[in-house]
């Protein structure tokens, strides 16, 4: 729900309406997010609990009639918890307006379903950590305590009323594995991926919105999450076929609606089915909803072609019989296609196997899949390229290369032979424009591995000729400032019922624990990206010697356009129009990232941020500092860089005219005093004093 537009009220009433009847299912699992909780239309105007989402979540229901906690399973998601302190804050409306009531703020809770076949069971596990605010509430920071009692509640699978063992448990959770976090050594990996334990059947999880179309299929379980309703219009219908798990995943006005049961894809096969059944079934079986009545159902395997018959006429099950042994080896593909009376068409494509061969899932999956993975990556390549490609290697390079000047004969003279000169001479050639790649090209004729392997040379041997140029107090302040940002907590707030906790850019520490905190990688990424990398070409291209010569300005102006192209002329001279994108870039991403943490948070915990703004605050210090020896070398304080502005055309001159021109000033202001003092001075008047 959300305050600002009707678009997830619409498509929620619809789902109620429309699929809700015609699916007829045993319950309906609704894994989160049900409130936006934005003060405005976006997360950038802040964060609150607004009741009046949740009223009118409520009021679909109950329009619907749905009102039984066993049928209408709703948890919270970490929107719902926006702003909260923990999970029993009086501002939590949760209790009051979901269908399950209390139950949604308890750490696990689970709904028993039995048939004449079997019971089947679906857990629910809350990984939220009392809703903390943006940064926290996006993973799912968790306790040992929390998964201990989940893995006592999973391993407790014998139904008390039958004495027999649930045919299949779901876990339902707001959050992908690979984002709930918890402390070592009793994490939700560990309990869920050692592979040695086949506590469920298959994780059921949200959180992801436009793009929750992960699925990933592990030695134990499969994990299957689904986009939000409000965005994507998408929901999800499973059917247990013979202790055959299968699912389809549809969006609203999308009929007819095919599901698979017999044969199961075998891209989701887990080891909780009963791929048994497969191969002695006699039918293939298939549940298809439709508003209209089917008109017509053919099913193709190869060259099998068979009409899908009606099997009940209460039941959307349509059957069709075949010869399971025809297929005993091999991956197989299944089609299907159903006609209504309403001309809709829908088409199901699937494969399967009866030997228990698995097919493997899309690549997009997996991609999703590993989204920490990737974060975790962006993160080390990020400070790697600015710590090491940018401070160390051309350090390192820059003495290499005057110690090869020292002695020639030394054993660094082969380092010509391997990339070249690092040379002064030659990096001005390169800004000059009077040595490029493409005329490099063009004159040595290279292939096009030889071209690429070219501007690789060529890009680190400018890379390094450039950089290796800041001086050695610069590298190590700056090697300074990226080890502390690394190590330093990132930011200071309230975590849940603890009243501050740290954050840091691969961990979270709360009452002497760390807790992994996978989308902070994100953070450091964005830190090293946005405000460290910049402050470092700035203040490589302040301190480069030779770098620039300030330039002849006119005299102080007259008006205020003048002045405004004095001051302009004076900021490009010393700050050249790459270094200015740069040092904006910078300053943009210490703003943004201090209005997030101030709607987040509070003003606290924008002032106890020391690995985040505190570092950005003092490379902008340096940078600033170095700004204004350009403009006046002898007044390097901070507080003269007015003085510094009005006075550029003087400060210009070199330093023999500048004294020239105070003798001159002098000598005026002397004879101007004694032509004062002669005016001033009385007449002697014969024979007496005046």
């Amino acid at each position: 729900m959300c305050k600002f537009d009707r678009i997830g009220e619409d498509h929620l009433r619809q789902f109620v309406k429309e699929v809700v009847p015609l699916v007829k299912p045993s319950f309906v699992l609704v894994t989160g997010d049900l409130t936006t909780n934005f003060a405005g239309e976006s997360i950038t105007s802040g964060m609150t609990v607004l009741e009046s989402e949740w009223r009118t979540y409520r009021g679909i229901l109950d329009e619907a009639n749905i009102t039984d906690p066993s049928f209408w399973i709703d948890t919270m998601g970490n929107h719902d918890v926006f702003t909260l302190t923990n999970r029993h804050d009086h501002r939590n409306k949760g209790p009051k307006y979901t269908v399950t009531g209390n139950e949604v703020t308890a750490d696990v809770f689970e709904r028993v379903y039995r048939a004449r076949y079997g019971s089947y069971r679906v857990v629910v596990f809350n990984a939220m950590w009392g809703g903390s605010g943006f940064q926290l509430a996006v993973d799912g920071p968790t306790t040992r305590h929390i998964v201990h009692k989940l893995r006592q509640t999973l391993l407790n699978d014998v139904d008390p009323v039958t004495g027999a063992r649930y045919n299949h448990t779901l876990l339902a959770c707001h959050f992908p594995t690979q984002v709930v976090g918890s402390t070592p050594p009793q994490t939700i990996q560990s309990l869920l991926l050692n592979g040695k334990e086949r506590l469920f059947t298959a994780w059921l999880c949200g959180h992801q919105h436009m793009t929750g179309y992960l699925r990933h299929r592990y030695s134990n379980f499969i994990e299957l999450a689904l986009a939000d309703l409000r965005d994507t219009k998408a929901y999800r219908v499973f059917a247990i076929d013979n202790d055959l798990f299968s699912f389809r995943d549809v969006k609203l006005d999308e009929w007819p609606v095919v599901v698979v049961t017999n044969p199961k894809d075998a891209a989701f096969l887990a080891p909780q089915d009963n791929v048994a059944s497969i191969r002695t079934s006699t039918h293939i079986r298939c549940l298809i909803f439709s508003p209209d009545p089917i008109k017509s159902a053919i099913v193709e395997i190869g060259h099998f072609h068979c009409n899908l018959t009606h099997a009940e006429s209460a039941a959307p099950l349509f059957t069709c019989p075949w010869d399971s042994s025809a297929y005993a080896h091999g991956v197989h593909s299944l089609n299907v296609k159903a006609v209504d009376t309403a001309g809709r068409t829908a088409t199901l494509t699937q494969d399967f196997s009866l030997d228990g061969t698995i097919v493997r899932l899309p690549t997009y999956a997996y991609t999703q899949a590993s989204a920490v993975a990737v974060a975790y990556a962006w993160y080390v390549c990020a400070m790697l390229y600015t710590m090491c490609y940018l401070l160390v290697l051309p350090c390192l390079f820059g003495w290499l290369y005057r110690a090869w000047t020292r002695s020639k004969r030394h054993w660094f003279a082969r380092l010509d032979a391997v990339i070249g000169p690092i040379s002064i001479a030659w990096l001005n050639e390169i800004e000059h424009n009077r040595t490029t790649f493409a005329n490099y090209v063009d004159t040595m004729k290279l292939r096009v591995w030889e071209q690429a392997l070219t501007l690789f040379t060529w890009r680190f041997r400018s890379t390094m000729a450039q950089f290796s140029q800041t001086p050695t107090r610069y590298v190590v302040f700056l090697a300074l400032c990226g080890l502390f940002s690394a190590g330093a907590p990132a930011f200071f707030c309230n975590i849940g019922p603890h009243p501050w906790g740290a954050v840091f850019y691969w961990a979270t520490v709360i009452d002497s624990r760390v807790v992994p905190f996978a989308f902070g990688y994100l953070y450091g990424g964005f830190f090293y990206v946005s405000m460290f990398y910049p402050a470092v070409v700035v203040l490589n291209g302040q301190t480069r010697p030779g770098n620039r010569a300030f330039p002849a300005l006119k005299p102080c102006p007259s008006n205020f356009r003048g002045w405004l192209t004095l001051v302009l002329t004076a900021i490009r001279a010393v700050l050249p129009l790459w270094e200015l994108l740069h040092l904006l870039v910078q300053v943009s991403a210490a703003v943004g990232a201090v209005l997030l943490l101030w709607l987040a948070y509070n003003a606290a915990c924008v002032f106890l941020s020391p690995g985040m703004l505190w570092v950005t605050v003092v490379l902008l210090a340096a940078e600033l500092r170095l700004v204004l020896l350009r403009f006046n070398p002898q007044r390097p304080r901070t507080c003269r860089l007015a003085w510094a502005v009005l006075r550029a055309d003087w400060c210009r001159l070199p330093k023999k005219q500048k004294d020239s021109d105070d003798a001159k000033h002098a000598v005026e202001m002397t004879e101007d005093a004694a032509e004062r003092n002669t005016a001033i001075s009385p007449v002697p008047v014969d024979g007496g004093v005046a």
